[in-house]
């Protein structure tokens, strides 16, 4: 016949019942004996004494709360078992997986991998001098793939044009994002672009620049878009021959680059008898949209290359307009940098 009560099975102790009071005051008796304690559990149990309460009344409603605790606990160790989440494989040559890995790299319904975006918005790909040497021809062929891919999938054009830099000596850092843009492209097969029936015919230009965007040689990238109504007609991912010096002069090289398209469109549709005239261009630098309207080339334009200034005669003649756009609705930002996915 076992001699010790439930609660000292259960705690491994007696209860400490030296100072009771009574007229229904609590009780607490630390939890001090409990090994399954966890981080959020109570560090003792509350006991209401009442006004008759004698020592063994008080052992029985120890011995009560104990077998409370015993059954609640193997209801949430149950529950805990069936809710647990299943574990990911650790990526290999990473000894260490944060949090931010594991609800980065989600996994779809057949435990792939899904990727929102071709790039990570904090990848900066340089020469990597340091880097593992890879295979010229079969970076080259996978680099010539995507370059075909990007005639209908103007999501990528960035990511491909910045990969593609590197072809006359990948390394390791190199290919492993080009792969990251093949399984996007994997994750995103049902996407592409659309050309509604009925669509009107009003030419729109967008323009953006990345100041020094460019790792290697601190160059700026410039990107331009241009809309036939609803629909995406031309699009331009090119890093700058010249180092801009400001914000200013990237943005105003990118306003020409996005100009001369437009003018070119404007052409094409002139010849099917559609004539067009003053087709927007937005961009989200007021600097260099006051540039464009300024017919005097003060000493903070001189640095500026003529060449580029030629957007300034066709404002004043009445074919290209330049207005702001904020730069949430810049919708050429996907073809100067990496995005979130968001």
């Amino acid at each position: 016949m076992i001699s010790k009560t439930l609660f000292e099975l259960y705690k491994g102790r007696k209860p400490n019942i030296s100072h009771p009071r009574s007229f229904g005051c609590k009780y607490f008796v630390l939890n001090i004996g409990k090994h399954t304690l966890e981080k959020f559990d109570a560090r003792s149990d509350e006991v209401v004494l009442d006004d008759d309460d004698d020592a063994d009344d008080i052992e029985k409603k120890m011995e009560k709360m104990s077998l409370d605790n015993k059954e609640n606990d193997g209801e949430s160790s149950k529950e805990k078992d069936d809710n647990e989440p299943l574990l990911e494989d650790l990526p290999t040559n990473h000894p260490i997986v944060g949090t931010k890995w594991v609800f980065k790299n989600k996994m779809d319904e057949l435990g792939n991998v899904s990727i929102g975006t071709p790039m990570s918005p904090s990848t900066k790909l340089d020469k990597d001098d340091k880097g593992k040497d890879m295979d010229q021809k079969l970076y080259r062929g996978m680099i010539g793939s995507l370059l075909y891919l990007t005639a209908n999938r103007p999501d990528i054009l960035f990511s491909v044009c910045l990969c593609a830099r590197f072809q006359s000596c990948p390394k390791e850092s190199h290919l492993i994002a080009v792969k990251r843009i093949f399984r996007y492209l994997l994750d995103t097969q049902s996407l592409g672009l659309w050309y509604p029936k009925g669509s009107s015919f009003n030419l729109v230009g967008y323009s953006d620049a990345d100041f020094a965007g460019t790792k290697t040689n601190q160059k700026s990238t410039s990107g331009t878009c241009q809309f036939l109504g609803n629909m995406l007609v031309s699009w331009s991912c090119k890093k700058q021959n010249s180092v801009a010096l400001s914000t200013v002069e990237a943005k105003y090289i990118s306003l020409g680059s996005c100009c001369a398209q437009i003018l070119w469109i404007r052409q094409q549709l002139n010849d099917f008898g559609m004539a067009i005239h003053k087709v927007p261009i937005y961009c989200d630098n007021m600097s260099a949209i006051n540039i464009s309207k300024n017919p005097i080339q003060h000493s903070k334009t001189k640095h500026i290359k003529i060449k580029h200034h030629f957007i300034r005669d066709h404002v004043l003649r009445g074919d290209i307009e330049i207005d702001f756009v904020y730069t949430l609705c810049q919708l050429d930002d996907i073809f100067t940098k990496p995005l979130n996915e968001e």
